[in-house]
């Protein structure tokens, strides 16, 4: 019975990840898209901020 408890748990868990996971490259696929690149952390010089393509990475446009 505490297995069937854990289980649940563990499921409900995956089931919130699961959408911010998947979604990282929809927004990579949508920058590059719109004619931007991906930057870790932060737009070089001569570059604009237009979203983000991860946590971490920035999409940039010139």
């Amino acid at each position: 019975m505490r297995t069937l408890y854990l289980l649940f748990a563990v499921s409900l868990f995956m089931v919130q990840i699961a959408p911010g996971f998947f979604q990282i490259y929809g927004n990579t696929k949508l920058c590059k898209l719109n004619g931007g690149s991906c930057f870790l952390r932060s737009c070089p010089r001569k570059f604009v901020s237009f979203g983000t393509c991860t946590r971490e990475c920035m999409c940039c446009i010139r």
